[in-house]
């Protein structure tokens, strides 16, 4: 139902569950869950960057890497937000050494689409480009293709700051098309 402010309610509860069990396997999945609603719910970035640093330093802890592309994601992306560059680069090169090898086009995916945003913030545009045209062809597989739309739309976002406005109007179609068909309606709208 994507409502975000009950799931945060849900989560700070659960929080405290975990907390009280001491069970930190399940409190980290959960920090990344609130790190991921919080901000969507009501804008706080900085209580959303906490709760994901939280969960990074229990999943060190503990020996934990799974779901660990996607807290680096959400680590990259709110360190991009807070124009803490140098935090973003840290935890790209940190994501990028435990991800190894990995031949999980799902993580390289959304980790690739995190650089690309950085590198665009940084308005490295030639650079972040690259870094999401390789996001898009990562997705290409039909269990991935709502998060092709994610970075169809960065691309297009990309071009348009480049002026390469036919391309990135292609791009941001694209990016509609998938997200219409699938009903997901914040990308939707912004493409």
């Amino acid at each position: 139902m994507r409502r975000y402010s009950a799931i945060v309610n849900c989560l700070l509860k659960a929080n405290d569950i975990w907390r009280v069990t001491n069970n930190k396997k399940k409190l980290a999945k959960n920090l990344i869950l609130l790190g991921t609603y919080y901000t969507v719910a009501n804008g706080d970035i900085k209580t959303a960057y906490a709760f994901l640093k939280e969960a990074l330093k229990i999943k060190d802890e503990i020996s934990d890497s799974e779901n660990i592309h996607e807290l680096y994601t959400n680590l990259i992306q709110k360190a991009n937000s807070e124009k803490d560059f140098v935090s973003a680069d840290r935890f790209i090169m940190e994501a990028r050494s435990r991800l190894g090898n990995t031949k999980d086009v799902f993580s390289l995916g959304r980790l690739t689409d995190a650089e690309g945003q950085v590198l665009m913030s940084k308005k490295k545009y030639a650079e972040a480009r690259e870094k999401f045209q390789e996001s898009v062809n990562h997705f290409n597989q039909d269990q991935n293709i709502i998060f092709k739309s994610y970075s169809l739309l960065n691309l297009s976002e990309c071009l348009k700051a480049m002026g390469w406005y036919d391309l990135a109007l292609k791009n941001a179609l694209l990016s509609y098309t998938i997200s219409n068909t699938l009903s997901w309606n914040d990308v939707k709208k912004s493409s």
